[in-house]
């Protein structure tokens, strides 16, 4: 093997050099020693992922208490959600967390609103409406100010009938912003609602969960 060149060569001296290790101390030392430097970076990466994971739940701590818990949730009930739908659907929870902490500085986007919009989020990533954090900002503008927002998502491609577009601006101009909101997202759920947790069923959702 030692013999290949090309693009085989810094294989074969890998190899050649892994052989010359285990001829000198042993297959047992060898064996332990790579089991060190394997369990070495299991533990770099399991930090690392710690280390993130903290700090975007300390940024999304911020974002409360920046927007005086505007949506009616704490850090640790975003937390979970955000957990839930990252294992439920092909999304990472950390792409989940911020696509959470750019709805929250919406401040008209509470409770069970909130809610379905964060999965509506990875709904519309699911079906290539952009990614999870595009699709935060664009559906969190248009939950916001429905009447200008609904141009920002049928731009993405989200359509609205002439009636739903009527209705939506009739409610947001009279100060009935959830009834809008609950429009606008029946909507979205009609088009691209559970994509997100569909594509996640197959071997690919499998592994994922895993990884995740």
């Amino acid at each position: 093997i030692a013999a290949v060149q090309g693009p085989l060569g810094p294989v074969a001296g890998r190899i050649t050099s892994l052989g010359t290790i285990i001829g000198q101390v042993g297959l047992k030392v060898a064996l332990f020693t790579v089991g060190i430097a394997a369990m070495t970076f299991a533990l770099r990466a399991i930090t690392k992922t710690t280390m993130r994971a903290e700090t975007q739940f300390l940024k999304l701590q911020a974002i409360l208490k920046a927007t005086g818990s505007a949506a009616g949730l704490t850090a640790l009930d975003i937390e979970n959600l955000s957990r839930a739908i990252g294992v439920g659907t092909l999304a990472s929870t950390q792409k989940v967390r911020d696509a959470a902490g750019m709805l929250l500085t919406f401040k008209s986007i509470a409770g069970d609103t909130f809610r379905e919009a964060l999965a509506l989020t990875q709904d519309l990533a699911a079906v290539g409406f952009g990614d999870l954090k595009m699709g935060a900002m664009q559906l969190g503008k248009a939950l916001e100010e429905p009447i200008v927002g609904l141009g920002a998502l049928r731009r993405v491609g989200v359509s609205f009938t002439e009636d739903q577009k009527a209705m939506i601006k009739v409610l947001d101009m009279t100060g009935r912003k959830q009834e809008a909101q609950e429009i606008i997202l029946k909507a979205l759920n009609e088009q691209v609602g559970g994509a997100g947790v569909n594509a996640a069923k197959g071997l690919a959702g499998a592994v994922d969960s895993v990884v995740e």
